[in-house]
Order: structure tokens, then sequence, then C-alpha cells
């Protein structure tokens, strides 16, 4: 079975699971009925899991509500769920939050209808970029403003990391993490209209509201901190970076250090499946390289802390492109007050964060 990463570029792709892991409740249900479905199937007659895998696929990229398929026999959808549980991040990919089967049974085939039900910033997206939200229930229509109301604030003639950035900090300052898990803490509703959500709620609106801004953006399903994770993957003129706004997240101060990273500095704590989605090698687009957040010598280091602590900031973080030693933290002991610092390995250099008082 050939994994499938190559429509994950188009626009409508995004979390198919209810958490960071499990299948939807109806996911995988077949229906047997005696009536006649909707339309007849083309005359093809689908006899595996990977054919049949390409219809789910085509419908997902296009939003379609069905999808009409002629099957050898009910075994094959039976080894397309097997594959899905095996595989889910293709379902993470697609959208999916539930994915039934209604089908007829006939002499020497099936007749079956798939019916896919999409996540909310799904629906949401395809709406915007149809400019028609009528189809959108009550829930779904709420989204749908208040995602409009925050990407106002967001020029689309901006540059990429412009865009990504404003989305990242807009999570930072307007949704926590959810400790309390209720069904809406996994999805876009908690995260962008209660303004509480676990990381899947995260990562769903981020990739919405990105993808409204007309930035590829896709979810990464995988491990971290020894927990079931979700993160995502932007596309900077063609080259992938790795965002992680819950972990950006998760203390009383912003950090920005998951914000734009390559593979090797994911990896030093995540863990996802490789194969599944594009390659993040870059760095040129990194926040803290970007935006001149990165010194190569100690008094450099000095110089910025200082300009940093003169414009009142207390919070100090800033990238050591050198060979760091704690010694050239010297300089703090000039500064009163409770003064506190952690380091930590970041691609080829180390980063200083400073807490002061």
């Amino acid at each position: 079975m050939k994994k499938l990463f190559a429509l994950a570029g188009a626009a409508a792709f995004a979390l198919a699971l209810t958490a960071c892991g499990e299948l939807g409740g109806l996911f995988g249900e077949a229906r047997e009925t005696s009536g006649t479905l909707a339309e007849p199937a083309d005359g093809e007659i689908i006899r595996s899991a990977e054919e049949l895998d390409e219809r789910v696929a085509y419908a997902c990229e296009n939003m379609l509500p069905a999808v009409k398929a002629r099957l050898r026999d009910i075994r094959v959808w039976d080894e397309l769920m097997a594959f899905y549980e095996e595989e889910r991040d293709i379902l993470v990919l697609r959208g999916i939050n539930s994915l039934v089967i209604n089908y007829k049974t006939y002499a020497g085939y099936i007749e079956a209808e798939l019916v896919p039900e999409y996540e909310i910033y799904m629906k949401v997206t395809d709406a915007y970029k149809k400019r028609d939200s009528s189809p959108l229930s009550p829930e779904e229509k709420l989204v749908f403003d208040k995602a409009e109301e925050i990407i106002k604030n967001i020029p689309k003639s901006g540059t990429t990391f412009e865009k990504v950035f404003a989305i990242h900090e807009y999570l930072a300052d307007n949704v926590e993490y959810d400790y309390s898990v209720n069904d809406d803490s996994f999805t876009v509703y908690g995260a962008l209209i209660k303004g509480s959500a676990v990381c899947s709620g995260y990562a769903q609106s981020f990739k919405m509201l990105a993808n409204m801004l007309d930035v590829d953006c896709i979810i990464v399903t995988g491990e971290a901190g020894g927990d079931k994770h979700a993160w995502n993957l932007a596309d900077y003129y063609g080259e992938w970076y790795h965002i992680d706004a819950t972990w950006d997240d998760q203390s009383s101060t912003k950090t920005r250090k998951y914000l734009n990273v390559s593979d090797d500095i994911m990896k030093r704590d995540h863990v996802w499946n490789g194969s599944n989605y594009p390659a993040a090698r870059g760095m040129k687009y990194n926040y803290y390289r970007y935006t001149g957040k990165n010194v190569s010598a100690p008094a450099a280091l000095e110089d910025a802390f200082d300009s940093a602590y003169s414009n009142g900031e207390r919070f100090f973080e800033i990238v050591c492109s050198y060979d760091f030693k704690i010694d050239d933290l010297a300089f703090l002991s000039k500064y009163g007050g409770s003064v506190s610092y952690a380091i930590a390995e970041y691609g080829d250099g180390t980063l200083l964060t400073v807490v002061t008082d």
C-alpha cells in the first residue's frame, strides 16, 4: 500500500482525529441497504484497498459529500479500514471526522457510497474560499465569523512569515491550553470560540487561518513529551517549516522556540512518521534567525541583553551561534533582583532564555 502525501499540497486537508490519535466514533461503519443508492457507480470494479483509497482522497481534496464506487466485495472496505488504522497520518491530512459506507450487494460486486464527514474548520475554509457561508451550521458560522475577524487584521499581501507570525501570536495571546478536556477541546470551535483547546484545536486553527491567508499548511501528528500530539508544517516558497503553537503557549511567558524550525530541531523532543510528510530542512525563516535574535559572540550577547532590558523586556530569548559557555552570562550579575536562565541545544547553536524581575 503506497503512502499518499502527493495530494497534501492542495488546500483541503486537515485533522481527522477526535483527539491526538483516536478515530471518530462512526469511523469505518458499514451499512448495508435494501434500497437504491442515490446514483449508480461507474462500471469499473474496484478490487483493492489502494484503489478505493484513491477515491476517498479525491473526495476529500474536492470536499465532496459522497463518492460512489463499485467494489469486488465488502472485504475491500475492511482492508481499507485496516490500512487507515495503521496509517492514521493519512486521515489527518484529509480532514475526515467520520467515514461510513452504504452499500448494496449484487451478484459478483457491491454498489457502494462512501460518505465522509469533514472537520468544522475544513468546512469553514471551503466556505471562505467559495465566498458562501450559507451551508454552514450555526456553530460553524460562529467559527467562520471569528476567523474572518482574525484575518482582517492580517494583510493578505504580507509575506508568508508575517502571516504565520501573526497567527502564532494570536493563538498564544487568545487561547489557553485546556487541561479539563471536553469534546470542544479538540476542535477549532474550542480554540477560537471558547478560547481553550488541546493540541489538535491549536493545530486545526493554525491550518485554517493559514489556508484562508493562502499559506499552504498541513497538520502533523505524532508524539511529544511522551503523549500523542499535533502541530503544523507550513510551506515557505517550497521550503517547509515546523510550527508548534501549543508548545509555544505552555507557560506564563510566550516563547517562539517552535516557530519555523527544521526537522533536526523538532526531532529533539517530537516524534512523527517522516515518510508521510515533507522534509523540513531549512532555517532561513526560523524566528530567531529571521528577526535577528541571533548572536555570534559573547560581547554581542551582552549588548543584545542590555538593549532588551533597557527597553523593558523581562523575558529574553536569543540564539547563540557560537561555542556558548555559562561564563558568558557573568554580566547578569550586574542586574539586581531575581534572574533565572535556561539553555538548550538549538540547531547548530544554543537557545538562551533569561527571565528577570
